[in-house]
């Protein structure tokens, strides 16, 4: 009989007393949700802020132990969130040095961590994608390209690539509990984290894609606001058929989301360089491909095209246009 993992937990002040401040301040939370969860919609807020700040019936004890999983996601986060905050201890640091103290904590944490976990979970995989997020933005290098082929595996040994394995191609959520709902979703904005960071890593090192894209069955996310409000709009798969059914994967959807369709995008510049590597790519794929970039281009919604008054910025669009901008980017790749 395999034994159970053990949980470890350690005390809050061999952690870090800047995790300590951070949870103390409700500001330092929503730093990360305000700042990064906008182009990493990985994490659900109000569940997450029930976990780490639910200090009602015990403030003492939960401020003096914390779990190493819970310690570990923490500085991950502010790894990547500390670049755009106003703490003094930060204001002599340049921006990316902001995030290496919590960085190398949250590698110290891992190494221990490591030494009781015996399979991957969805919250150390969520840790593993924040890092790896933190290691790309901090510049291309191997350990960034190979941190990024460990979420892959860690994603396949949960079968995120499977979640939505029964869906018949359009989700039918309304039978499903609030909080399954909830998981499975959290499980597919997983999947489609690591499945952007392959795109990129790999394409900026010119190698090969870890993520086998035709054996992909997961439903593309929907809004963060559907999300937290519980909201449930039908969503669909990304078509694994070829460029001609890819670009399709959302006409008619109601699933509408900025962030779905800029994966659509993805997936398609994921094939062009994928046809661009062959030294012997067929003429025909290519005009293919070509006429399913000019369909998707055609085919995007209303709020996709770059009028003045369509682009005009404020700071509840934000996030929403700056996918529009990045799908329009990429199309012209």
């Amino acid at each position: 009989m395999l034994s159970q993992p053990r949980r470890t937990s350690v005390r809050i002040s061999n952690v870090d007393f800047g995790i300590l401040f951070c949870l103390l301040t409700y500001s330092r939370f929503e730093l990360f949700f305000s700042k990064i969860q906008t182009f990493l919609p990985l994490l659900h807020r109000s569940k997450l802020y029930a976990h780490i700040f639910d200090f009602q019936s015990h403030p003492e004890k939960q401020l003096r132990i914390l779990d190493i999983p819970t310690a570990l996601l923490l500085n991950s986060m502010f790894a990547l969130s500390a670049r755009f905050s106003n703490w003094d201890q930060f204001r002599s640091l340049g921006l990316v040095e902001r995030g290496a103290r919590f960085f190398r904590k949250a590698q110290a944490l891992l190494s221990q961590h490591m030494e009781h976990e015996q399979e991957p979970t969805l919250r150390m995989l969520q840790i593993h994608i924040l890092l790896t997020y933190y290691q790309l933005i901090s510049g291309p290098s191997f350990q960034a390209w190979q941190a990024t082929g460990v979420c892959c595996r860690m994603a396949y040994s949960l079968s995120l690539h499977h979640i939505d394995r029964r869906s018949t191609g359009v989700d039918s959520p309304a039978a499903v509990a609030d909080s399954e709902w909830v998981l499975q979703e959290e499980k597919r904005r997983a999947w489609w984290a690591v499945f952007q960071m392959d795109n990129f890593a790999s394409s900026i090192a010119c190698r090969p894609y870890n993520i086998d894209a035709s054996r992909m069955e997961v439903l593309l996310p929907i809004s963060d606001t559907a999300w937290i409000s519980n909201q449930r709009p039908k969503s669909a798969l990304l078509s694994s058929k070829g460029p001609s059914e890819i670009w399709k994967s959302l006409q008619g959807c109601e699933n509408q989301d900025v962030y779905a369709w800029y994966l659509v995008c993805n997936a398609l510049v994921r094939v062009a360089e994928q046809m661009y590597d062959k030294p012997d790519c067929p003429i025909e794929d290519l005009k293919i491909l070509q006429s399913a970039l000019n369909c998707f281009a055609l085919g995007l919604p209303p709020n996709f095209h770059l009028t003045g008054s369509n682009m005009m910025f404020d700071d509840h669009n934000f996030p929403e246009k700056n996918w529009v901008i990045c799908t329009v980017i990429l199309l012209q790749v």
